[in-house]
């Protein structure tokens, strides 16, 4: 497998053990430019069933290198297609929210995993985002820079927190986005 092949590899399986800590888990079948499509069981007389609830999730993953790092945001060149996806999907009447997840990678793949007697560690973090209201599609030839705010950092609370933000249809941009 090439880095990149491994880095994304890497990259869902933290996102589905992410969500699976929370009880979450990936409905995923053919691609087509979504990497994961998370859900979630409740409970219903007695006996578990699909919440009807899914969020989809376009997976993209980086080394340290290949992002402008700020004081506030993680700046990433994506590629058009992507950003447009993201934006197309957010227009859409009932859709199913489409969020983009940014796994950065350290430099050196020596460092991506260490696994010990005590602990699994993946190094380096992910970031979440979603396009805000006023943004629309581009029309550049080959990459979008967006910017995603540092606030945006996936921990073990992102699948509970992210459906809440969406429960009404749509993301409340100034405390997620």
């Amino acid at each position: 497998m090439t880095p990149q092949d491994i880095m994304e590899e890497l990259s869902i399986k933290y996102i589905e053990i992410i969500a699976n800590n929370k009880g979450y888990y990936d409905l995923s079948g053919k691609d087509y430019g979504t990497d994961l499509h998370i859900t979630y069981a409740v409970k219903d007389n007695g006996r578990f069933r699909k919440s009807g609830r899914i969020i989809d999730i376009q997976l993209k993953s980086a080394m340290e290198r290949n992002c402008i790092d700020t004081e506030k945001t993680i700046k990433y060149k994506l590629e058009v297609k992507n950003y447009n996806d993201l934006i197309s999907r957010k227009n859409e009447e009932n859709y199913i929210p489409l969020i983009l997840i940014l796994f950065i990678f350290q430099n050196d793949p020596k460092d991506w995993l260490q696994v010990d007697s005590e602990k699994l560690i993946l190094r380096k973090c992910a970031y979440w985002y979603y396009p805000a209201a006023h943004l629309e599609l581009t029309t550049n030839l080959s990459k979008k820079m967006i910017e995603i705010s540092k606030s945006n950092l996936i921990t073990v609370d992102f699948f509970p927190d992210i459906f809440e933000a969406f429960k009404y249809g749509t993301v409340n941009t100034s405390k997620y986005g």
